[in-house]
């Protein structure tokens, strides 16, 4: 979380209105055309992975009938799962794919609670893989309307307004 709102401060700094920012992200969208130096990877690069560790650590319990009674309502509603944010839908971008790429995300966070709460499916809410991690790196985490509100500018992309 820290280094998520150090990065917010940066992009506050350098860019003190919506309209630099929008104009510093169109002018990085543009197509670049001279020619780039490739990027070379240092083959050498390597590391130790997978070694198994034990960690001791609450964790929040989830229900996973709940989630699922969601991903139903949500199916129900409109045929499918769509991001509240974006729209995303997987059908729509891998309709081969089987089985369904959007999460369940807890309007409220659990962690915020020191002991157990009663969630409804109101509480809940259809997010893209994207939109969830992004959400969650909001300081204080937004809201999701407030998310939409914020970064959402339609079927072009996610830009803060």
């Amino acid at each position: 979380m820290k280094k998520a709102a150090e990065l917010w401060a940066t992009m506050r700094d350098r860019y003190s209105t919506p309209e630099e920012h929008l104009s510093a992200l169109e002018e990085h969208l543009q197509p670049k055309t001279r020619l780039q130096p490739p990027v070379v990877a240092d083959i050498e690069l390597s590391a130790i992975e997978g070694d198994p560790r034990m960690f001791f650590h609450v964790r929040r319990e989830r229900d996973p009938a709940l989630v699922e009674a969601k991903r139903r309502e949500a199916n129900a509603n409109n045929g499918r799962m769509e991001c509240e944010v974006c729209g995303f839908t997987t059908q729509a971008i891998f309709p081969s794919l089987e089985g369904e790429v959007c999460e369940i995300h807890h309007r409220l966070p659990l962690a915020s609670s020191s002991d157990a709460v009663e969630t409804r499916l109101e509480d809940l809410a259809v997010l893209c893989a994207n939109c969830h991690r992004a959400i969650h790196r909001t300081d204080s985490l937004m809201s999701v309307e407030d998310f939409r509100a914020r970064f959402y500018c339609g079927p072009t992309g996610i830009i803060e307004r």
